[in-house]
């Protein structure tokens, strides 16, 4: 079980990480003192797939005939209104399929996959009950939150409150003060490169905005990776297995098939795909090194 003081959190420790991304200040809990005050039960998570199209990407335009500064606004005013459609349409969506989730006044905690431009995961979850920003990161990094999440903060949060807003959200000028806090774990890892993917699934299945946050993780080493890869195989079934993937029934026949199978068959068929993962692999780290070194 994970003490209290285990995760340092806003306002109750001075390392606790604080910013806030629309003026590009960073801020210690030292000078703040607005501690969580209970957790929360309501929650709502996007898929990174529809998060992908929410984000704006803000690229300039140069034109022969127009000053860079110029094609750039206009750029940006085209991308911010198409974004902000997009992420409308897929926040209404996601409200219409939920059976609990009517209304965004009924959420207390809304969850966001992010990912960074070098394929790492994370989530920032916005505490509706709190005017604050969760960062939940498993890696432990040692720059600032500014320098690292803030240009994909300021677009989520620009298009969230937005949205908030045109749905008549009634907290929405409290909501303005959001900070930012970067959640301090005892489990985030230094060394672990590969598995951001499933710490931000599970981050997501189990935080309640509270600073009592267990998600049953131990330190990283030995015993973490194979929590993870426990974890990765029941997602795995999971999603293979969901009502809403269309090849479930593929997949179904496959394990019968499998089932079927000699102790003998089952051990070859395992030693070919391990053969077939590896060479995946192999051929997917040359080609982004070969990608990163043209770049170069």
């Amino acid at each position: 079980m994970i003490e209290d003081d285990d995760i340092p959190f806003t306002g109750t420790d001075e390392n606790t990480e604080m910013a806030d991304p629309m003026t590009e200040t960073d801020q210690t809990a030292e000078t703040r003192n607005d501690e969580p005050k209970s957790s929360s039960s309501a929650s709502i998570k996007l898929t990174q797939q529809q998060l992908s199209a929410m984000i704006l990407e803000f690229q300039g335009v140069y034109s022969q005939f127009k000053s860079a500064e110029i094609a750039e606004m206009e750029e940006m005013s085209y991308n911010l209104k198409a974004n902000k459609s997009k992420f409308e349409e897929n926040m209404n969506s996601l409200l219409f399929l939920s059976p609990v989730y009517q209304s965004i006044k009924d959420i207390d905690l809304m969850f966001f996959p992010m990912i960074l431009a070098d394929e790492h995961y994370y989530v920032v979850c916005f505490n509706l009950k709190e005017p604050q920003i969760h960062i939940l990161d498993n890696m432990d990094h040692k720059e600032s939150i500014k320098d690292i999440y803030q240009k994909k903060l300021v677009h989520l949060r620009y298009l969230f409150l937005k949205f908030l807003k045109q749905n008549g959200y009634p907290h929405i000028e409290a909501l303005n003060n959001y900070k930012v806090a970067n959640v301090k774990m005892p489990w985030q890892t230094n060394n672990n490169y590969v598995d951001c993917g499933i710490f931000a699934m599970r981050h997501m299945e189990t935080y309640l905005g509270n600073k009592d946050f267990d998600a049953g993780f131990v330190k990283e080493g030995k015993e973490q990776k194979k929590h993870i890869e426990d974890l990765r195989k029941k997602y795995l079934t999971k999603i293979l297995l969901s009502d809403q993937n269309e090849n479930r029934h593929v997949v179904e026949s496959d394990v019968e098939e499998y089932q079927r199978l000699t102790l003998k068959e089952k051990r070859m068929l395992q030693n070919t795909l391990v053969k077939n993962i590896a060479k995946r692999a192999s051929e997917y780290f040359d080609k982004e090194a070969s990608a990163l070194l043209k770049k170069k």
